[in-house]
């Protein structure tokens, strides 16, 4: 160990942002990684207000401080303007309180995990001469990244960006892949299972996705679109789970409808076919899994990154695309499930072209250049 290397017991990083599991479950991904090469390191997340960030991180294991600024909300003209006015005490007092937690806790490294509740965190870390990394998911890098790049000493990307993008990038970039939990990265070495029963898995989020639960029931309620012998699990949000299951029933098909999937490294093992959103999280445990897979990316989501996302596997014949917003969206999904349904070859070729995108040691190759960036500052 070099003498400038923390130790075991002395390593520190704080991960800032948050707002969505896609910014965190990649970052826990790494600190896990990093426990590894260093056991005793300790940790610090530093995150919005929304509820979802203190139930992902909901343990002693990695310990949260609340940051006071809202989630990126975003608005058109004037009313844009205005809100980021009205937002301003707020940003000033999440900067406050992440100074004073980051020079309480001292870290090594600040990682921004990307939205707007990175941005006063890592501008804080900045200031206190922190050095900083930036964890981007997405083939379209967001808005704070955008912001926060000219401070940071790295960039580890999850997809590549576009040629444009990649050469005027200002800090030095790495395509590391998406970080995803060990059982995920795990199945990129795991022969595909057969259950005997096809199974039709649909991924509509933790917070679930109304036109995803319209589109497929839409699509299903032709009795031909898939075979009425496979199995549907149906994953959405708590709130729809009775009314996407009531549906289900009225329309003569057996479904299991959850909130959540308890163990989802067995389910996209097995399934046959996933219909899914298109967030780089996702899309990497899907590469990993090998699963064949129709995307419906979100079409509001931020600078439209999901149907980038998508469009980048749909070009290598590696998955289905359907644009939520197309008025025969209905139908091209009740056409691509029944034509993936009916012909196993191509399932097969969606099989092999999305595990090309795997990146199963993503984790430990982030872990890996952030403890390099420590050992050096």
């Amino acid at each position: 160990m070099k003498s400038d290397e923390p130790s075991s017991s002395e390593l520190r990083m704080a991960f800032i942002g948050g707002g969505s599991g896609g910014h965190l479950f990649p970052a826990i991904a790494v600190g896990n990684a990093i426990r590894q090469l260093y056991p005793s390191a300790k940790f610090l997340f530093l995150c919005s207000r929304r509820p979802v960030d203190q139930q992902i991180l909901a343990t002693p294991k990695w310990p949260a401080g609340s940051m006071v600024v809202d989630p990126y909300v975003r608005m058109a003209g004037h009313q844009a303007f205005f809100y980021r006015i009205a937002l301003i005490p707020e940003w000033l007092s999440a900067y406050r309180t992440a100074k004073k937690s980051l020079a309480m806790f001292k870290p090594h490294v600040a990682v921004g995990l990307g939205a707007s509740a990175s941005v006063p965190g890592m501008i804080a870390a900045s200031h206190l001469r922190i050095p900083l990394a930036l964890m981007e998911q997405n083939t379209i890098p967001g808005k704070a990244n955008h912001l926060l790049a000219k401070r940071a000493a790295v960039t580890l990307a999850g997809m590549p960006f576009n040629t444009q993008t990649s050469r005027r990038w200002p800090s030095p970039l790495v395509v590391t892949g998406t970080p995803v939990r060990p059982e995920i990265a795990r199945l990129s070495q795991a022969m595909p299972k057969f259950s005997g029963r096809c199974r039709l898995l649909i991924l509509g989020g933790s917070q679930g996705s109304a036109s995803v639960n319209r589109l497929v029931l839409e699509a299903l309620a032709d009795e031909h679109c898939i075979p009425s012998d496979w199995q549907i699990i149906h994953q959405t949000g708590e709130p729809q789970v009775q009314q996407v299951s009531a549906e289900y029933a009225r329309r003569g098909r057996t479904a299991t409808v959850l909130s959540f999937i308890p163990d989802l490294p067995e389910m996209l093992a097995t399934a046959t076919l996933v219909v899914s959103r298109a967030g780089a999280g996702t899309l990497q445990e899907l590469a990993c899994a090998g699963a064949p897979c129709i995307l419906i990316p979100l079409s509001t989501s931020s600078q439209n990154h999901q149907l980038a996302n998508a469009q980048r596997l749909e070009e290598k014949g590696a998955s289905a695309l359907i644009m939520e917003t197309s008025d025969d969206a209905g139908l091209q999904l009740r056409r691509h499930l029944n034509s993936l349904a009916s012909q196993s070859q191509l399932r097969q070729h969606f099989s092999e072209e999305i595990r090309s995108f795997a990146h199963p040691n993503a984790a430990e190759e982030s872990a890996r250049i952030l403890c390099q960036l420590a050992a050096v500052h």
